[in-house]
């Protein structure tokens, strides 16, 4: 539900950015003394990220879902199926 307007407001201020720069300004920096470092990025870049990871998430989620339904639907026409069928009695035999 948000994944969508996620990824367009973090690419809206990417272009922004170059539209107004001629470039995209990336200031967030994680490293570990000076020993580890993940790429420089800005905010935009987060909410691209997190739209993504998302939307990800939605569609795995959504796929288990469908699974299920289509089970229970199974199960239940299954269900009915049986009851539908006549009762055969029980076979006697005549010794």
């Amino acid at each position: 539900m948000y994944s969508v307007p996620l990824i367009v407001a973090g690419a809206i201020g990417n272009l922004a950015d170059r539209i107004h720069r001629g470039y995209v300004v990336d200031f967030i920096r994680f490293h570990v003394h000076n020993q580890w470092e993940w790429p420089t990025f800005n905010v935009a870049d987060m909410w691209i990220s997190i739209g993504v990871t998302m939307l990800m998430i939605d569609g795995i989620l959504e796929g288990r879902r469908e699974k299920r339904a289509a089970q229970a639907l199974q199960a239940q026409e299954q269900q009915q199926a049986e009851q539908a069928l006549p009762a055969t009695p029980a076979s006697t035999s005549t010794e």
